[in-house]
């Protein structure tokens, strides 16, 4: 450079010590910054030239990091314009927003300036919560066409194509599944009027529900347990009021005829023998016929259920005088075989305190 470019009109040496030696003095006519970035051009350029330009841009409220290094200056310092630059996100990338502006301002709630994929975001921060298999979810499986924004929660908007029950059960697949998968399935049974007790607890749902239909079915024990032929038609279609969930074993509440003594192990067929459970008599003779027709129809005057020994209460028929009739037999006073008269002659004939 010729001395004369910095020098200008020195003559004497006091000149030539006065000649200032700060940048701005001889480059203020090519400061492209127009005086914004300060006098010190040093701070920046080197004496070698203005180009390549070092600014430390860490000294400025804005940091450079990721791919914003290796931005050129132009490209968010428009016509040499530094000061006053705006630092938001959209400032620069609105042009570049696949989202149409739907989330806000601030892309780096999402991105990072590595650049723009991968992207985090805390669905947490939303009204819908990701678990499960759902945090595994691509983006665009449940947001179309990258709308973020109004996506419906509902489980059946995704899934409807994936329900096996045909909409049976409504649109709510949370109420037995989970974001888990779908299988396990958990479903409340007792919500729907049949709690699942005993033998019917560890059912397959397919051994009631053939054919994939879960709604409109009975809960009468009839609709699965046809009655059996040995009931002959004669119970009806109440299965419970014999049978329960945890033993088929039937127990059978005997109150019309209470099975106490030697009633209470007998077989049903001893006495319903035909088959027929309904319309049987309660007397005893209609199962103990009486022996030689002397005493009527009511066993249990002499007999009980626990004991088959007659005890009869005999009522004393003369006077309390009658000191040795305990040893006579029954024939002695019922000659006839008929018990309800009797006759004294076959042991006061001779005897007879009334001549007769």
């Amino acid at each position: 450079m010729a001395c004369g470019q910095c020098h200008i009109n020195d003559k004497t040496l006091a000149d030539l010590k006065s000649t200032p030696q700060d940048c701005v003095s001889c480059h203020s006519a090519k400061d492209v910054h127009w005086g914004r970035l300060g006098p010190d051009c040093g701070a920046c350029h080197t004496n070698t030239g203005w180009v390549p330009a070092a600014c430390n841009h860490d000294l400025a409220a804005f940091k450079l990091n990721g791919q914003h290094l290796i931005v050129s200056c132009g490209d968010c310092h428009v016509n040499h314009v530094l000061q006053g630059t705006p630092t938001t996100c959209s400032a620069c990338h609105q042009d570049k927003d696949v989202h149409q502006g739907r989330l806000g301002a601030a892309c780096d709630s999402c991105h990072t300036t590595h650049g723009w994929t991968p992207a985090t975001y805390d669905h947490n921060l939303s009204a819908f919560k990701l678990t499960g298999l759902h945090t595994t979810t691509a983006c665009a499986n449940c947001h179309i066409n990258h709308v973020l924004q109004g996506t419906p929660t509902g489980c059946y908007t995704c899934h409807v194509s994936q329900d096996k029950h045909n909409g049976q059960f409504g649109s709510d697949c949370g109420t037995c599944h989970s974001t888990g998968g779908w299988l396990p399935a958990s479903f409340d049974h007792p919500r729907f009027g049949f709690t699942l007790t005993g033998a019917h607890a560890p059912l397959n749902c397919a051994q009631c529900h053939s054919g994939g239909s879960y709604t409109g079915l009975s809960t009468a024990c009839v609709a699965c347990h046809g009655e059996p032929p040995v009931h002959a038609g004669m119970f009806g279609t109440n299965c419970a009021q014999c049978h329960n969930t945890s033993n088929w074993t039937a127990s059978f509440s005997h109150s019309n005829f209470p099975m106490d003594g030697a009633h209470a192990n007998l077989a049903c067929s001893q006495c319903h023998s035909s088959g027929s459970f309904g319309g049987l008599s309660a007397d005893c003779a209609s199962c103990h016929a009486e022996p030689s027709g002397h005493y009527g129809s009511n066993c249990s005057s002499c007999h009980s259920t626990s004991n088959w020994n007659a005890s009869f209460a005999h009522p004393n028929s003369c006077g309390g005088s009658c000191l040795n009739h305990h040893r006579a037999t029954c024939a002695d006073c019922h000659p006839s075989g008929s018990y309800s008269s009797s006759d004294c002659r076959k042991c006061h004939d001779s005897n007879n305190p009334n001549g007769g």
